[in-house]
């Protein structure tokens, strides 16, 4: 991300997804939030890892906050 100017909200969005440590496996939580204002823009946490389930809450912040510039 070298070269850009995050100077506003919604400019550039960050994703991350954690593992949660259950007794009997894991959780998943994944986590959008927008790199100016540090403002969680989507999250959603499941118990399997599928493509689908973070392209779902993707869509869902894009729809919310419009898609990052």
């Amino acid at each position: 991300m070298r070269g850009i100017n995050i100077n506003a909200p919604n400019v550039a969005w960050g994703i991350d997804i954690s593992y949660i440590p259950m007794r009997y496996g894991f959780m998943y939580l994944f986590a959008i939030i927008d790199i100016y204002s540090k403002f969680i823009v989507g999250w959603s946490i499941s118990n399997t890892m599928d493509a689908s389930w973070v392209l779902d809450t993707l869509k869902k912040a894009v729809h919310q906050h419009g898609a990052p510039k």
